[in-house]
């Protein structure tokens, strides 16, 4: 279904995926087992707002799983860059909160998760949402940063 060219199913199939993934540890994993990242990767780049908002949140909850779950994240190489291209001041502040605790939710992986992190640019895209006014945002932004 996150095949699909059709907007009326990408985004269900997101939400679907991502309920999936806020479930038990082995629930996530079955996910991406599944195979969701290889299409995440076109999806976090898309046209529409909410399809990107969604993948990003997708994305969150799997960042927020197993340190073996946020490994498969990085070494799906393609994703994590993207993610940041959606944190840039330039994106929609829904899709940038939503990328925001994916970074978030990675800061907290190994040493060198972080320091994978630092080299792709995470510390100015952090750097970047103390100046908003959402204190929510903020905070999250210091913990990551922290």
């Amino acid at each position: 279904m996150l095949h699909s060219e059709k907007n009326a199913v990408i985004i269900p199939a997101l939400r679907t995926m991502g309920n999936f993934v806020t479930g038990t540890d082995s629930q996530t994993q079955r996910v991406i087992d599944s195979g969701v990242l290889a299409p995440l990767v076109r999806l976090i780049n898309h046209d529409k707002k909410n399809i990107r908002k969604e993948t990003c949140w997708l994305i969150s909850n799997i960042a927020a799983g197993t340190p073996d779950q946020k490994s498969q994240l990085f070494q799906f190489n393609e994703i994590l860059p993207a993610v940041l291209g959606q944190l840039s001041v330039s994106a929609s502040w829904d899709v940038r909160k939503e990328a925001a605790y994916v970074i978030s939710n990675l800061s907290e992986g190994s040493k060198a998760q972080v320091a994978t992190l630092v080299e792709l640019g995470a510390l100015e895209q952090l750097c970047d949402l103390l100046d908003v006014g959402e204190v929510k945002m903020l905070i999250l932004a210091m913990d990551a940063l922290e």
